[in-house]
């Protein structure tokens, strides 16, 4: 093998070598890779695992919440008592099991996926945490927010609801609401908006510009009841799929135009009502509406009083009986020219057709004027009748469902009957159940239990309408406050920051709510706190309001009216202090007439050498000098001078040298002497190193206390220090009388006492004073002092004891002469001996008894 051919051997078996390489570490990412994949499936699972939805309803008072959560741990502290808790709330299968739980307050605590969301909100009062909501899953949204009858305002912009096929009812009952952003809704897939708006009774407005209704086969009542709604854009409406149009914009009263001239209702088949008590109308083009397959137009423009001109020239009634297109037009009243086309009853037989079916009727009994396109046939103008009778053809019930939250609680239910020239209108009413709900003729119905009714409203001719009546746990009706008061007329304030309390008292007594809140018309002028308290700013007047929560207002005047002083002035020079703590008081004063504001404040330059307290009483602190300052709260000023100059001595000696004290209560002075020129602050203290042994006073004298030694020391201002050793030698016999000495010195006292009063002296006896002794020892065992009669039948007779604290014989009868009783045994006129003692107890106490004989029924010895 030549040289090249071993080159070129060489080349392939390192590329080889490279290849394998490259193989193993491809083998080796794909590995990690997988190990990765697999351990980001599992923890996917183990997070799906752990982070189901729930939603938890909880009780607190009268108040139920609903929280939806991930998780099913309970916050019973922040929610009150928890009454139950639905699982997996996410899944497509999920049914809302808490729509009829009375959740007034519904929480969207952390971020949720569902997929159907049908009745989620009903009935609720507040909501919170809607922006937390990812609906882009939805497909259900029907009566998400039904019966919302206390919600305001509803801010939707952040919903998907591009996968949302039902809509019906969304909104239905929502009769506070005033504002509705629904500027994001795309509603490409929705084929159900039957009521979405209905009794949205305070909305004026409705921006559905984003509304794709291409696939809608419904709209039956989409806009009913919106009685408050001034405007109204359907013009882009796509209608081609809908088959009912029924009540579809009746009693939107307040709408004055409205363009449907566009619709397409090829497939329409029901129209009654569409327009019916559309009050404000004054035009409605519907020339162009397709009515080939409507079997019912009854009442459908009902009640439109401003209508003047109608088109009806293309509607084709083929389909429809001669009962589906009575009661088109009563109270069309101002209703002059109607057309007609040629296909209008087309199909029925002229000459059995009840004439008065084809009778339009202006006020006064007048006839409208009937034109017809060329080849319309001929209608003659008939005068009104009231002979025929007019049978009832519907009776609806102004609320559907609703509920009473106490017993004894009551709803008035209106029923409307059809049409409104019906010749019997008389309406019969009717509970399901009257253990629940009780109905009275003219529709009121009062809670009696709980639980649920149907109350149903009947025609003569059996035509009906229910409604639903829920009573609930008994609940407190809200008391609205009808006025609120304040104790205060009008009045001045006349200084800056004066301020007067005001109260505000809330008719009736037992409003639900008395929360008021406190407001300034000129915050400038005068301030009020949330309390009341009104707070005067600066010169002016402002009106001090106080408003309930449901806006009941009651106001006040407040005048300001601040006169400050034109000038401050300080009589006192500038002035000297030479001792720490020294001081002066610096004394000012304004100038002006009629001063209401005398507020002044005082303040140092130099706090380290002067402070001066709010009364302008100047401390000096240290060597230095400082600026006083007074001034008015209109910044009037005046300042002195203070200088400070303290001498403090080199040096303090206590010429007394170490001495000892003999006795309990011995004293010495001990001297000193301060070293230095022109010392200004002199000022010592005393300490004693062990006050169980010595105590010493502010003047230096030393007491004795107990056996031991101390160190006595005296110290200066600034620190200088003399010390002097003091001991305390207190010898036993030191200690006071012996008990014996003790008890001999109260006898001897006892018998003094005795002859100041004229008695007979009474002689020492010995076994007396051992039944002293021995009584002493009983009051130090038990712990108190005990009296007790005792007989011992041995020439003794009716021996009493009596104990006293004190060491003193004159003490101890002066004790027990205080003592009315204790008196009158020691004038004891039979007495003739006694004995005392006197015992200390191993507590330390002493204890003293003295013990007598005397005869007699009493103890004054007669």
């Amino acid at each position: 093998m030549n040289q090249r051919s071993r080159d070129v051997m060489t080349r392939v078996s390192e590329r080889s070598r490279s290849l394998c390489v490259v193989r193993a570490m491809f083998g080796l990412v794909l590995a990690l890779c997988f190990s990765v994949l697999l351990a980001a499936f599992a923890s996917s699972q183990a997070w799906a695992a752990e982070t189901k939805a729930y939603a938890l309803l909880y009780s607190k008072g009268t108040e139920k919440t609903l929280v939806l959560q991930r998780g099913n741990t309970p916050e019973t502290a922040k929610y009150g008592s928890l009454v139950t808790t639905y699982s997996d709330i996410e899944a497509k299968s999920s049914y809302c099991k808490w729509k009829d739980q009375g959740a007034s307050r519904i929480i969207v605590r952390d971020a949720l996926h569902p997929t159907t969301m049908s009745w989620w909100f009903a009935r609720a009062e507040k909501i919170e945490g809607l922006n937390k909501l990812d609906t882009s899953n939805v497909t259900q949204m029907d009566c998400l927010f039904y019966g919302c009858e206390k919600i305001t305002s509803l801010d939707l912009s952040r919903f998907n609801t591009a996968r949302v096929e039902n809509m019906q009812s969304m909104f239905s009952g929502c009769r506070a609401l005033a504002t509705l952003n629904l500027s994001s809704f795309k509603t490409s897939r929705a084929t159900n908006m039957v009521n979405m708006f209905y009794d949205c009774a305070s909305l004026s407005s409705l921006d559905l510009s984003s509304f794709n209704t291409s696939n809608v086969t419904n709209m039956m009542a989409m806009f009913g009841s919106c009685c408050a709604l001034k405007g109204l854009d359907v013009s882009h409406f796509d209608t081609s799929k809908v088959t009912n149009m029924m009540d579809m914009f009746a009693s939107c009263s307040q709408l004055t135009t409205l363009d449907v001239s566009h619709f397409n209702t090829s497939r329409v088949g029901y129209m009654e009502g569409m327009f019916s008590r559309c009050d404000s109308l004054t035009s409605i083009d519907v020339s162009r509406f397709d009515t080939s397959q409507v079997t019912d137009m009854q009442s459908m423009f009902n009640g439109c009083k401003r209508l003047k001109r109608l088109d009806l020239s293309s509607f084709d009634t083929s389909k429809i009986g001669k009962d589906g297109v009575r009661w088109m037009l009563p109270g069309c009243v101002s209703l002059t020219h109607l057309t007609f086309g040629p296909r209008w009853f087309e199909t029925l037989n002229a000459t059995g057709l009840d004439t008065l079916n084809r009778t339009w009727y202006t006020p006064a009994g007048l006839v409208a004027n009937l034109s017809a396109r060329p080849t319309a046939g001929t209608y003659s103008t008939i005068p009104p009748s009231t002979s025929s009778s007019i049978g009832v053809t519907s009776v609806k019930v102004d609320q559907v469902s609703f509920s009473l939250d106490k017993i004894g609680a009551t709803r008035q239910l209106t029923a409307t009957v059809y049409p409104a020239n019906a010749s019997n209108r008389t309406v019969t009413w009717s509970s399901s159940n009257s253990r629940v709900a009780t109905v009275t003729g003219s529709g009121l119905v009062k809670a009696v239990g709980t639980g649920v009714a149907i109350i149903e409203a009947r025609t003569a001719n059996g035509k009906a309408a229910t409604a639903k009546v829920t009573v609930g746990a008994s609940k407190p009706v809200a008391v609205q406050a009808s006025s609120v008061k304040i104790n205060q007329g009008a009045f001045t304030l006349t200084k800056k920051g004066a301020s007067k309390q005001l109260s505000a008292t809330v008719s009736p007594s037992n409003a639900s709510s008395k929360a008021v809140t406190w407001s300034s018309s000129n915050t400038k002028v005068a301030k009020v706190s949330s309390s009341g308290k009104v707070t005067a700013v600066s010169s002016g007047s402002a009106i001090i309001a106080v408003k309930t929560s449901n806006g009941k207002t009651a106001k006040v005047k407040v005048t300001v009216k601040i006169v400050y002083p034109t000038k401050v002035s300080i009589a006192t020079k500038a002035f000297t202090l030479t001792k720490k703590g020294a001081t002066k008081t610096v004394k000012y004063s304004l100038s002006g007439k009629g001063i209401t504001d005398k507020t002044v404040k005082w303040s140092s330059s130099n706090t380290k050498v002067a402070k001066v307290s709010s009364s302008g009483k100047v401390t000096a602190v240290s060597s230095g000098s400082a600026i006083i300052a007074v001034k008015t709260s209109n910044g009037k000023t005046a300042k002195v001078k203070v200088t400070v100059k303290i001498v403090y001595p080199t040096k303090v000696s206590i010429a007394t040298k170490a001495f000892t004290l003999t006795k309990k209560g011995a004293t010495k002075t001990v001297k000193y002497s301060l070293s230095g020129k022109g010392i200004t602050d002199k000022t010592v203290k005393w300490s004693s190193s062990n006050t169980k042994v010595a105590k010493v006073s502010s003047s230096g004298k030393v007491t004795a206390v107990s056996s031991g030694s101390a160190i006595i020391a005296v110290k200066t201002s600034n620190g200088k220090t003399a010390k002097v050793k003091v001991t305390v030698k207190i010898s036993s016999a030191s200690a006071g009388p012996t008990a014996g000495q003790t008890a001999r010195d109260i006898f001897n006292q006892y018998n003094a006492y005795r002859k100041s009063k004229g008695l007979k002296q009474v002689a020492w006896d010995d076994g007396l004073a051992t039944e002293a002794m021995k009584s002493a020892k009983e009051c130090w065992q038990r712990g108190a002092l005990v009296h007790t009669v005792k007989n011992r039948n041995k020439g003794l007779s009716d021996i009493l004891q009596y104990a006293s604290w004190q060491m003193k014989g004159s003490e101890a009868v002066a004790k027990w002469k205080a003592s009315d009783g204790h008196r009158k045994m020691m004038q004891c006129k039979t007495a003739t001996r006694a004995g005392v003692a006197a015992y200390k107890g191993s507590n330390g106490i002493w204890y003293y008894v003295i013990v007598y004989n005397f005869s007699g029924r009493n103890q004054d010895g007669n």
